[in-house]
């Protein structure tokens, strides 16, 4: 997953996750991917995902993004 994770960067892809249950959270820490992916990139639901989405990068909340 770090992988995919670092190509997608490189192509200015973010990769975020969803519903992610509690003991596979613990093996993402173990692993380093919660640090690698950002925390504020595991949503708990779609919907909170495509928001986040929506107010970052469709509204262009100073990301960069265009």
């Amino acid at each position: 997953m770090a992988g995919l994770q670092q190509d997608l960067a490189k192509v200015g892809v973010v990769l975020a996750l969803v519903v992610v249950p509690v003991k596979h959270r613990a093996d993402l820490e173990r692993m380093g991917l919660i640090d690698l992916i950002g925390a504020n990139r595991i949503f708990d639901s779609r919907h909170a995902c495509l928001a986040a989405y929506n107010s970052e990068f469709l509204l262009g909340n100073d990301t960069g993004a265009t």
